[in-house]
């Protein structure tokens, strides 16, 4: 029998991140300016893309909190490889319905190659079970032409 997962994934959105905005001092991922943007371009200044997760308490009503472990794992669907894969801890007060959860990926870490399509994964690890997933990909300017 499977477990139910006490949390829900609302809603993902991403941003790409600057060399210039990741360099400065006292940089936050929470500062960044989070959008429904599927799709990016690989400029020399990109440094990497970033994540906002908004996930739900759904024992909140029950003034339970919860405490999970939650992956997320970053495909190229192009390639059909694994590229990256992250372990983060959700812990949620019973006082709180939603939480903020932030998660980058650098460009340092990971190759981002340009006109091709990336899958990013959630999955409750303590449930064994998916939260949710998004795609989204990457052009280069010889891809999208003079304007």
């Amino acid at each position: 029998m499977k477990k139910k997962s006490p949390i829900s994934l609302n809603k993902i959105f991403f941003s790409d991140i600057s060399l210039s905005a990741s360099s400065a001092q006292g940089f936050l991922l929470s500062d960044i300016i989070f959008d429904k943007r599927h799709d990016f371009l690989l400029e020399k200044d990109f440094a990497g893309i970033a994540v906002k997760l908004h996930i739900q308490n759904l024992r909140h009503r029950a003034s339970k909190g919860v405490r999970r472990k939650v992956s997320a794992s970053l495909y190229d669907i192009t390639d059909r490889i694994l590229l990256s894969s992250k372990q983060f801890d959700v812990r949620i007060p019973a006082t709180k319905c939603v939480e903020y959860f932030f998660l980058s990926f650098p460009s340092s870490e990971i190759e981002f190659k340009s006109g091709h399509a990336y899958r990013m994964q959630f999955s409750d690890d303590n449930a064994d079970m998916p939260l949710g997933e998004q795609c989204f990909r990457f052009y280069g300017i010889r891809q999208l032409g003079d304007p």
